[in-house]
């Protein structure tokens, strides 16, 4: 049970890397919580660093996320202590300690932590993202539809019901998370994919 303790506090931790802030400090200098949105995501840097350095933090939250839930698979097969590690990495991204407690909105680490739970759903989820962001530009509006409906998704496919109740804590901390980029399509100013002001 110590050795389960252990690996949950990790990956808090792994989720809690900042890695859309260190990228963009190593590449311009400067802090991604001074430009554009000020959010530490992959939309966010790749206002300052361009489409290849959103893709490159977007590939690693979403490698932290895959590595925290992964890691603990390896201790323990019990859903319950798998979905806590999965919750406990987005909450880190969303809450980062390095970051006094001011992270991200959890759209990429939360694919990396339902890509190793449910693969199928989570890649049905990302393409339904596509889908909307290149029918409506807005990758906040993407990120909300497809997150929303991975339990749904994955509950058609007979997921594990605790990996379902601990997908629906992620995605209402997703929501709660976007509330300014609900408001702000509500009052249509929120900005399209490529936008910078």
């Amino acid at each position: 049970m110590l050795k389960i303790i252990l690996f949950l506090i990790l990956a808090f931790f792994l989720g809690s890397v900042p890695f859309g802030y260190i990228i963009t400090y190593i590449f311009s200098k400067e802090d991604i919580r001074k430009v554009g949105s000020g959010n530490i995501g992959a939309t966010n840097v790749s206002r300052k660093l361009g489409i290849v350095g959103g893709i490159f933090t977007f590939l690693l939250d979403s490698f932290k996320g895959f590595l925290a839930v992964w890691i603990l698979s390896l201790v323990t097969f019990y859903p319950y202590y798998i979905g806590t590690a999965a919750l406990l990495a987005v909450l880190g991204h969303m809450f980062t300690p390095f970051l006094s407690f001011k992270g991200g909105k959890g759209i990429a680490t939360s694919f990396g932590v339902f890509l190793k739970i449910a693969p199928i759903p989570a890649l049905i989820s990302f393409l339904i993202f596509i889908i909307v962001l290149i029918l409506f530009k807005y990758v906040s509006l993407a990120s909300l539809i497809s997150s929303s409906l991975f339990p749904p998704i994955s509950y058609f496919f007979h997921l594990n019901e605790w990996y379902i109740i601990y997908s629906v804590f992620i995605c209402i901390l997703i929501i709660i998370k976007h509330k300014e980029n609900i408001k702000r399509l509500i009052e249509k100013r929120e900005l399209k994919f490529g936008r910078k002001n």
